[in-house]
């Protein structure tokens, strides 16, 4: 009970009107790239105690149940997951978890199958629909971490758009695009001895003889430009489409 009343302290509750309970969920999305301080500004959300927190629910659906976590999708397989990815994050959104496949494509094995943990055996409920419908409605918002990279193959905030306007009565969204520079987020990915080759095939390798190499000053500026595309063109989405709305982009920096 002490570490809840810290928890209140140090960060104010999010209030709503009577008014409010019973009608649509807001939720928060922080779209952003690999090595953008994202995992950072996730957790300053998770420590709110008003916040249901959700750690990048694309990650399993595309590695586990795709089998591919980061090259570009046919047609086809691409319609597919476009398909998959809406019905998941409806379900979430509303707070719903109705699906039967919600909780296995947003949750890894590990976190689904606590009872080989022993602290989690004692400390958690088991994970089921109906334990996680309960938890994110005990909580006043739900924020989820989005990779860009991991969405459909078309203009990331129009995707997530389509899909936060597809039950306009259960729930409304606010996007948090976070950016980095890129020349950083280069540098740190090549500090970890992680690129991702050809856009996709993932490969180790040492940055003090990698970048240095032909293949690897182009691979490092084709994903440089990749990153820079991808971000200018969410940003011109939403100046082209939300100009009516009054500040429909805010900037800030961090």
């Amino acid at each position: 009970m002490e570490r809840t009343r810290n928890q209140r302290t140090l960060f104010p509750s999010i209030k709503r009107s009577a008014d409010d309970e019973g009608k649509k969920r807001w939720n928060v999305i922080i779209l952003t790239h690999m090595s953008s301080g994202s995992t950072f500004t996730g957790n300053i959300f998770n420590l709110h105690p008003d916040v249901f927190y959700l750690y990048e629910p694309l990650h399993n659906l595309r590695r586990a149940i795709y089998g591919d976590e980061w090259n570009l999708f046919d047609t086809k397989t691409n319609d597919a997951y476009r398909k998959d990815f809406s019905n998941m994050f409806r379900d979430i959104f509303a707070c719903e978890f109705q699906r039967e496949t919600t909780l296995t494509r947003a949750f890894p094995p590990f976190v689904r199958n606590l009872k080989r943990l022993t602290y989690w055996r004692f400390s958690r409920p088991e994970l089921t629909k109906e334990a996680v419908r309960e938890s994110c409605r005990a909580k006043k918002l739900t924020v989820m971490k989005v990779m860009q990279t991991r969405l459909p193959r078309n203009i990331g905030i129009q995707e997530l758009e389509r899909v936060c306007s597809a039950d306009p009565n259960q729930s409304d969204c606010l996007i948090i695009h976070l950016i980095r520079d890129p020349r950083a987020v280069v540098s740190s990915l090549l500090r970890r001895k992680f690129f991702i080759m050809g856009g996709p095939k993932r490969s180790l390798v040492t940055s003090a003889n990698f970048s240095k190499t032909t293949e690897g000053m182009k691979l490092v500026k084709e994903n440089a430009q990749l990153l820079c595309s991808q971000v200018a063109d969410n940003l011109n989405y939403v100046k082209e489409n939300w100009s009516v709305v009054q500040r429909p982009l805010q900037t800030n920096m961090l």
